[in-house]
């Protein structure tokens, strides 16, 4: 059991079986109760500029949830109201930064079994707001 406080909706992008290309993204998980802290590159985002825009973060989710890596992260808002944005990132009002999962693992089965889960920033061009 996790000390969830934000709430993350994701989309996934299938792949056609037949020609074996992905497909456009598509909505996966809707509202899925999570633990974000704070970026686990802080010193760097304050050392180098490059670390504003690779920002990487933690997500701790409950055994099992099906995120894996190059799930994109369309939402993350607070656990409160399901509404306001996560004050961490910026989904809510920059349509050309993209959040994608790069990195997964499952805890050992346990009383206290979680998934964690890295996700980073990428800026697609032009000025974030």
């Amino acid at each position: 059991m996790i000390l969830a406080n934000v709430l993350i909706s994701t989309a996934r992008s299938p792949v056609n079986v037949s020609t074996g290309l992905t497909q456009a993204a598509v909505a996966h998980l809707s509202g899925v109760a999570v633990h974000i802290g704070e970026s686990t590159k802080d010193l760097e985002y304050h050392a180098l500029q490059a670390g504003a825009v690779t920002t990487e973060f933690l997500i701790t989710a409950n055994a099992g949830t099906d995120i894996r890596a190059g799930d994109y992260i369309t939402s993350i808002v607070l656990i409160t109201d399901g509404v306001t944005p996560w004050p961490g990132l910026g989904l809510a009002s920059s349509p050309i930064e993209t959040y994608l999962v790069i990195l997964e693992k499952e805890s050992d089965p346990g009383p206290l079994a979680n998934r964690e889960v890295i996700i980073t920033r990428f800026t697609g061009g032009g000025p974030t707001y």
